[in-house]
């Protein structure tokens, strides 16, 4: 059961990231399609990709947990 959960955690993972990669969002990236820095100017962002990339993790991972008592 550990196994399944880990796969299932992984896979929401994977496809949240890519989401995330593939829209390129305008709140993450400048023009220069290059990454913004963190902080609160004009060429810059409060929800940086590494922050994204973390949050992605824990949101996954409680998905993932409610699937598993769901089912």
């Amino acid at each position: 059961m550990n196994q399944l959960k880990l796969q299932i955690c992984f896979m929401i993972y994977l496809i949240l990231i890519s989401t995330i990669l593939y829209i390129r969002p305008s709140f993450l990236y400048n023009s220069d399609n290059t990454l913004k820095q963190f902080g609160t100017g004009s060429d810059s962002t409060i929800a940086p990709l590494w922050l994204l990339i973390i949050l992605s993790a824990i949101v996954s991972y409680f998905i993932t947990s409610i699937i598993v008592i769901l089912f």
